[in-house]
């Protein structure tokens, strides 16, 4: 069985926890042996984008020292994967030691769509996702990561159906962590930009890879009567839960 650790983001942890469970149930069903280490609960890139790069590097400490069992480390969000994989290893330049640990985690590091994907070999699983669906990428999966195809072909049905990509996926959806309490009408506003193409797309549900674009975008969609906004893990649980039952 393949092993792999999953590392649940402060978000998820604190605010969003079905997208933990459903990020473990997936990894279960489709063979992977999950472990959970006992991390510090966030990556700290809000840290490390406030400014305070000292405690971002507590924080990254505590992450590597969690996961030093050569597993793959599972992230469940594309910006908190582009923060371990490209910026632990700056924020050690001046300890040798704790870099190349860094690096080496760097390595087995994988946003979830792309651990799916391009680790395992998973494409096309089959699943006959109800409903039409759209998929709006991360701007930091999709920029730092180069995940943009992954989610799609997770997405992809049996029955030749499966995701579109939303116009203007490459903007920004407007949380940006601290930028959307900074700057909070400006954050709006890009929130309702974004979501106009997917309420034009006929689409039932906006699927994303990121926690914070999920909480951002469901925020300025509201109570919708047909459309939401699901994290990939959720949605695809889902339907391989459907597909098992008799």
């Amino acid at each position: 069985m393949y092993q792999a650790n999953l590392f649940v983001p402060c978000l998820v942890d604190l605010a969003l926890p079905d997208i933990g469970f459903a990020t473990l149930n997936l990894l279960r069903r489709l063979g992977v042996e999950v472990n959970i280490p006992d991390t510090p609960g966030c990556c700290g890139q809000p840290f490390l984008n406030e400014g305070r790069p000292k405690r971002a590097r507590a924080l990254a400490r505590g992450v590597i020292s969690a996961v030093e069992n050569g597993k793959p480390l599972v992230v469940p969000s594309g910006s908190c994967a582009e923060m371990i994989k490209f910026h632990y290893p700056t924020l050690f330049e001046d300890e040798p030691r704790m870099q190349a640990k860094a690096l080496e985690l760097a390595q087995r590091t994988f946003e979830l769509s792309s651990f799916l994907v391009d680790e395992l070999g998973i494409e096309g699983i089959g699943l006959d996702i109800q409903g039409k669906v759209a998929y709006r990428p991360s701007c930091r999966a999709l920029r730092g990561l180069g995940v943009r195809s992954q989610p799609l072909a997770l997405l992809s049905s049996s029955r030749g159906q499966g995701a579109s990509e939303l116009e203007s996926a490459e903007a920004c959806c407007g949380f940006g962590g601290a930028f959307s309490f900074h700057l909070p009408e400006v954050s709006k506003a890009m929130a309702h930009a974004r979501l106009e193409p997917f309420l034009q797309s006929g689409a039932e549900v906006l699927v994303v890879i990121e926690p914070g674009c999920m909480t951002h975008l469901s925020r300025a969609l509201g109570k919708h009567e047909t459309k939401q906004v699901r994290h990939i893990a959720s949605v695809l649980y889902e339907a391989l839960e459907r597909r098992a039952r008799p």
